[in-house]
C-alpha cells in the first residue's frame, strides 16, 4: 500500500491535490492504514470538507473538539477549521473524503434556480407526457 502524504505549508494550511485540472473537486476513497501512525496531522484548508466512514471507527477534531465517527457516520466541515484525524481500536479504517470550495454552494443553488425557471416556463407553454415503451399515437 502506498503511503498516503498531507502536504502542508508553515500555517498548517493543506495544499490541496485536486484530481482535474480547473475543477476545484478532491474525491477519494483512503485507507486511514496508509497514513503514516494511522493520523492525519492537524490542518486547515478553505475547502468543505466531507468524510464518510464506509468501515472501521476514527476519531475527528474539529478545533480540538473530539468527535467520534463509526462506520456510515458522516461528518461535514466547514472552511477554515483547524481538523486532525486518529484511528480507533481499529485496524481498518476506510473512508470517502470529498473537499469542494463553498463558491460552488453559490453557483449550484442559482444553477439549480435557473433550471427550475426555465422548467417552469417550459410547462406553461408545453405539456409534457414521459412514458416508458410505449410509442406515441400518431392518428
Amino acid at each position: 500500500m502506498e503511503m498516503a502524504v498531507i502536504e502542508l505549508m508553515q500555517d498548517f494550511s493543506e495544499i490541496v491535490h485536486y484530481g482535474h485540472t480547473g475543477i476545484p473537486l478532491y474525491i477519494r476513497t483512503a485507507d486511514l492504514a496508509a497514513y503514516p501512525g494511522m493520523s492525519a496531522p492537524c490542518h486547515w484548508h478553505d475547502d468543505i470538507e466531507w468524510i464518510f466512514i464506509i468501515s472501521g471507527k476514527m476519531c475527528y477534531y474539529i478545533n480540538g473538539k473530539r468527535i467520534l465517527l463509526n462506520e456510515k457516520d458522516s461528518l461535514m466541515v466547514k472552511p477554515v477549521k483547524c481538523t486532525m484525524v486518529i484511528h480507533i481500536k481499529s485496524r481498518i479504517v476506510v473512508f470517502y473524503v470529498f473537499c469542494f470550495i463553498r463558491l460552488y454552494l453559490a453557483a449550484i443553488k442559482s444553477y439549480c434556480k435557473n433550471m427550475l425557471r426555465l422548467l417552469l416556463k417550459m410547462l406553461i407553454v408545453n405539456t409534457f407526457i414521459f412514458m416508458q415503451n410505449r410509442q406515441e399515437d400518431r392518428r
